[in-house]
């Protein structure tokens, strides 16, 4: 017998719920992305400027579509864990890219310091 914790994690976490809310989060990810862009632009960093643009736009390109699905109402707690682990991975990922550029860091040492 499952307890009432447990039972909501028994269900399936719905496809289409978990992409709407990674694609909120990817909205606001590519939101604050712009405040190191900016910066990279003041202080003369363009190949750091032109790594933030590419994510910048990659995530919008991904996100803006997804945080369109239409969802039923009401997020299961499976659903929730899934988009805060996904979100967790995805966005350090995402990150890596243009830290590599900027402090001249390996994938593995820039995903570290993404995280």
């Amino acid at each position: 017998m499952l307890g009432s914790g447990a039972e909501s994690l028994a269900y399936a976490a719905r496809p289409r719920v978990v992409v709407h809310f990674l694609g909120q989060l990817g909205l606001m990810l590519a939101l604050l992305t712009c405040a190191p862009l900016i910066a990279s632009v003041v202080f003369g960093e363009f190949a750091v400027s032109l790594r933030y643009a590419i994510v910048i736009t990659g995530i919008l390109a991904l996100s803006w579509p997804a945080a369109r699905v239409k969802i039923p109402k009401g997020v299961q707690g499976n659903e929730a864990l899934t988009v805060t682990a996904l979100a967790f991975i995805l966005a350090p990922l995402v990150m890596t890219f243009p830290l590599q550029a900027s402090a001249g860091l390996g994938f593995v040492d820039a995903f570290f310091e993404a995280v």
